[in-house]
């Protein structure tokens, strides 16, 4: 399923490709499940081992679960973002697309969150970032960035090349 909001904000097909490959990355690597597995068989363990808990030790044992799914998340967000670049680039698609939505989610996400004084967040002091489950916004792009750095001379295939992209965009 793609949400119009997503069609929206994409200005070229390249741009929603770069979507498309990171997301199915996450299908074709498994993430999801992974998780939901890992997750059964710490909370199973955790459970065998300590038995019945008070709220206190159970609240700490949930907390140290969250943070290292974080890392977690983190690593499967960081592959997505590789595998998804491997993709566009095999595809011959030009990979600036993938760069420019990125910026543009993720500059969306920063700017939809405000300081107590209606100043905006960024990366540097917005103390959520530390608990996302995404990688740093910059440490991602420049990722990414060095990942296509190597094609960069490269002549890409234009997606619908005979179709206006923004004609498309209105018909949703």
């Amino acid at each position: 399923m793609i949400f119009e909001g997503l069609i929206d904000k994409a200005e070229s097909p390249e741009e929603l490709a770069g979507v498309l490959a990171h997301e199915i990355q996450h299908i074709l690597l498994r993430h999801s499940t992974r998780g939901i597995l890992r997750n059964l068989a710490k909370s199973m363990l955790v459970t065998l081992f300590l038995g019945d808990v008070n709220s206190v030790m159970e609240g700490i044992v949930q907390l140290a679960g969250q943070l290292e799914t974080l890392g977690l998340s983190r690593e499967m967000e960081a592959e997505a973002d590789q595998k998804g670049m491997e993709l566009i680039l095999a595809a011959n698609i030009d990979p600036h697309g993938m760069i420019r939505i990125f910026k543009k989610l993720m500059q969306e996400d920063f700017s939809q969150k405000k300081l107590p004084k209606g100043k905006p967040v960024s990366e540097e002091n917005d103390l959520s970032s530390y608990f996302s489950t995404h990688p740093s916004s910059q440490n991602r792009l420049a990722r990414l960035e060095k990942q296509m750095r190597s094609h960069e001379n490269r002549i890409w295939t234009p997606l619908f090349p005979n179709l206006d992209w923004n004609e498309i965009k209105s018909e949703n």
